[in-house]
């Protein structure tokens, strides 16, 4: 009989080795747990308690996402060629494992939370399991040209920041958007073999052993030819701006008044980094065609064919920051008169004000994404010198 419950139980748990791992991190929380009631303290001491639920929370996470990547033939090259090779349809189960929620995943998480106190917070673990687990699907099925559907799980789980201190109400949230998840599985199943996808190659490339052995060499990887790839498409640019925005305003919403002010400020971080590194993406080989000195020589301070890719950035950082630094104002306002116990409706239209941080990140995004040049016009057709990047130790030395 045990042996029979291990071998189901065995179709959806991780290697050994990470089980282990997580059984010592239980054992260290609950043994600090058990020594306070040996000592006679109070064991839901409000740290004790935080530390526990976010022990399993990311515990839960992190097998969602486990069970999400470790049977989708998508991400695992060698299982996706062997079953290339193979007769099967979707008419039968994976090999593998199943890709879907099965029994078991309920059997885990209630073993999760089997120890905590019968409380609302705990939901806590399902809610983290299953926006683990859907998220790194959805980013599989956007790879896999669903993005559609892809798109409309993100959206859907990026409500439940709206009720992040209340994951009570997250939960239905996450259970409702399984359909979608779902529905995507069968419909990228469905369409095996898949094609090779553009993420999928650089992503092996980036952790292959051979990465670099194919290199022609400067200049003759920049002369090559070879069609450019854009970084990111329309649809992509114009969905991920929202979606980005939309996480952002649920978030900002859902948190207290007095830790508001430090998301709007980690995000105002990274409206300034994003222009750079919109930059970085299109400067490296690729310099102006005289250099500073040689401007203020020739008059020719501004060069259009060169000096348009700086547009992008400029428009960018005009727009989003003067927005977002209203709604940091906004933020730190509240929070100081919620910490006072001064709040009354005249506060209300500064309040509100801090819409226009997740509006600014959007703005930010689009304006990023969609105002050229592209990067394949970019790396053709631009008024640029190729210069020498050095991209690996490697392939310095062979030269």
């Amino acid at each position: 009989m045990i042996n029979k419950l291990v071998n189901w139980m065995r179709l959806v748990l991780p290697r050994f080795e990470i089980a282990v791992v997580f059984l010592i991190c239980v054992a260290l929380v609950e043994g600090v747990h058990l020594l306070i009631i040996w000592k006679g303290w109070n064991p839901d001491a409000g740290p004790l308690r935080e530390a526990r639920l976010s022990l399993y929370a990311i515990a839960a996470l992190c097998y969602g996402i486990f069970r999400a990547v470790a049977f989708h033939p998508h991400v695992i090259e060698d299982y996706r060629r062997w079953l290339e090779n193979t007769p099967w349809t979707p008419k039968y189960p994976l090999p593998a494992g199943p890709i879907t929620l099965v029994p078991q995943d309920l059997v885990v998480l209630i073993l999760m939370g089997i120890n905590l106190d019968p409380s609302l917070r705990s939901f806590a673990i399902p809610v983290a399991f299953l926006t683990g687990y859907q998220a790194a699907l959805a980013f599989i099925h956007w790879d896999l040209k669903e993005w559609r559907l892809a798109y409309a799980v993100g959206f859907v789980l990026g409500t439940q920041g709206f009720f992040l201190l209340r994951p009570e109400l997250q939960l239905p949230i996450a259970v409702a958007c399984y359909p979608l998840t779902w529905l995507a599985v069968q419909r990228t199943l469905g369409r095996f073999p898949w094609p090779r996808s553009q993420f999928a190659d650089q992503f092996a490339g980036i952790f292959s052993s051979k990465g670099g052995e194919t290199a022609l060499g400067w200049p003759y990887d920049a002369l090559a030819s070879k069609q450019p790839q854009e970084i990111i498409s329309r649809h992509d640019a114009i969905c991920l701006a929202l979606l980005i925005g939309w996480c952002e305003l649920s978030l900002v919403w859902g948190l207290e008044s007095r830790t508001r002010p430090f998301l709007l400020a980690c995000f105002q971080m990274f409206l300034l980094m994003a222009p750079a590194g919109r930059m970085g993406a299109f400067m490296p080989g690729y310099q102006s065609p005289i250099d500073l000195w040689g401007r203020i020589r020739t008059g020719r301070l501004i060069i259009p064919g060169y000096d348009r890719i700086w547009i992008a950035s400029i428009v960018a950082w005009t727009v989003a920051m003067p927005l977002h630094s209203m709604a940091l104002e906004a933020g730190f306002a509240a929070s100081l008169s919620a910490q006072l116990g001064t709040t009354t409706y005249a506060d209300l239209p500064a309040i509100w004000q801090i819409n226009l941080a997740p509006l600014a990140t959007t703005l930010m995004l689009l304006a990023l994404f969609l105002i050229g040049p592209g990067l394949r016009s970019w790396h053709l057709v631009g008024k640029h010198r190729i210069v020498f990047a050095l991209q690996s130790r490697k392939e310095f030395i062979e030269l």
